[in-house]
């Protein structure tokens, strides 16, 4: 059986015969041919087409473009091979810039011939490169008049809130953005930041929030920073005695019992402040016609500014008329 090193001789000499005979110059042949083939093909006249990017600018702020435009056009080249490679490198670096201002414009219409681009794109390629073909020849553009206005943010949706959190002041910064409106959107008086899913569970919270579109209007900017200054709020639970509203003179009031249970959800620092004469339920003479077997149901008619959630617990009382 033949070793390991006699196999690596063998491979030496058979390299060493290979690479002293014939193989390197048909080799260095081959290279040779690819080279002659490469450079007669590239002296051969081709064709290609190249897509040149579109970008409209200096659009004013009263013009909208309503129509979808080409992301390109497409320009058609004929030349030697490798003067066409060149050139279609250069197509590919320039953009198609299409000044809003040189439209021939109708009431709603403008148009670009795009022929006016193959002249300044002609003078970038090599000379033996020719422009066959730009298609399409013309852009036309659709576009409505808008109006700029100034519109305040305000929040839109809700927040989630844990705890018992509740937001006490919400503003922005900017607190006013401009917006471009169509005349159908003229009567909006407000943008709303999208707030749904922020969470307050804190005493503040800081953060960028998305504005919602006004119609088909996008504003200026799409985000806004928004300051929640928030506080913890705690029920709390108080009797309240009923008080009689608009009773003739002569008529009193009796009810069984003569309080009624009142829950709210007032500040955590706010709480021992917070008493039973901040709040006013009664039960109101119109209404008695209305009760059922001497039964009235007292209703809320004060409360004190700051607190949430205000619930008159109690349902029916029972109530009777005495006169003088």
């Amino acid at each position: 059986m033949p070793r390991l090193g006699d196999k690596k001789k063998k491979n030496g000499r058979f390299l060493s015969k290979v690479f002293e005979g014939e193989f390197p110059v048909f080799v260095l042949f081959l290279i040779m041919s690819f080279f002659i083939w490469w450079s007669l093909s590239m002296n051969s006249n081709f064709e290609t087409v190249v897509n040149v990017p579109v970008r409209l600018y200096n659009v004013p702020d009263e013009m909208r473009v309503v129509n979808d435009l080409p992301p390109t056009v497409s320009v058609s080249l004929s030349g030697k091979g490798t003067s066409l490679m060149k050139a279609a490198r250069v197509c590919r670096r320039n953009t198609l810039e299409i000044d809003s201002r040189n439209f021939t414009k109708g009431s709603q219409r403008a148009t670009f011939a795009v022929w006016e681009f193959r002249d300044s794109l002609a003078a970038f390629l090599p000379q033996s490169v020719m422009i066959r073909n730009v298609t399409p020849d013309t852009l036309a553009f659709e576009f409505v008049r808008q109006h700029k206005r100034l519109l305040p943010v305000v929040a839109g949706g809700e927040f989630t809130s844990a705890s018992q959190y509740y937001a006490e002041t919400v503003s922005f910064l900017p607190d006013s953005v401009t917006v471009y409106l169509l005349d159908e959107e003229l009567a909006a008086t407000s943008i709303s930041a999208n707030v749904d899913g922020i969470e307050i569970g804190t005493d503040s919270i800081d953060v960028t929030v998305s504005l919602e579109p006004v119609g088909s209007s996008f504003p200026a900017v799409s985000e806004v920073r928004m300051t929640v200054r928030a506080e913890q709020y705690t029920e709390k639970r108080l009797k309240v005695p009923l008080t009689a509203v608009d009773f003739p003179h002569g008529v009193r009031l009796r009810t069984f019992p003569s309080t009624v249970t009142v829950s709210s959800w007032v500040r955590m620092s706010d709480f021992d402040h917070v008493a039973e004469r901040d709040f006013k339920v009664g039960i109101d003479y119109a209404t008695l016609h209305e009760a059922d077997g001497g039964k009235a149901e007292p209703v809320l008619l004060e409360k004190p500014a700051g607190v949430k959630n205000v619930r008159v617990l109690s349902g029916l009382v029972e109530y009777l008329l005495e006169k003088d």
